[in-house]
């Protein structure tokens, strides 16, 4: 069986999009629900100061193009001190380090502990694609 080859954004959107709507809905499932489980994991491990960097911790899911994102957004907030503070400007110091700050990573972690939790999800969905593909035709549908 040949595998579909998709390079690129554009390409792989289009391929989306292609889809029948029951298999994108399914995948989009999956999807989302594995960017809400990177977000959660992020906000647990990010390191709380005033917390304002983890509040700022969202995800987007496109069910358009079946894409998620997971990171830091923009926005600013204010320290007790009286300071203003804009967690998406120093997030990756946090998360990389810096020549005086020890890194403290929180995004890559939460990411990577998804990996495989993510495929089973995708196989679990393919299957269920394939059982519903299964009863079309079938006297009981």
């Amino acid at each position: 069986m040949a595998r579909p080859s998709i390079k690129g954004m554009i390409a792989a959107r289009k391929a989306f999009q292609a889809l029948p709507d029951a298999t994108r809905e399914a995948l989009f499932a999956a999807t989302e629900e594995t960017a809400a489980r990177v977000q959660f994991a992020a906000k647990q491990r990010v390191k709380r100061r005033h917390g304002f960097l983890e509040q700022h911790i969202e995800k987007r899911v496109s069910k358009r193009s079946g894409f998620a994102a997971v990171g830091v957004t923009k926005g600013a907030e204010t320290t007790p001190d009286g300071t203003r503070a804009e967690p998406w400007r120093y997030a990756h110091l946090v998360e990389f380090g810096g020549v005086r700050l020890h890194a403290q990573p929180f995004m890559i972690p939460a990411a990577e502990q998804e990996k495989a939790p993510f495929l089973a999800r995708y196989k679990a969905a393919g299957a269920a694609i394939e059982r519903n593909m299964a009863n079309i035709g079938m006297r009981n549908l």
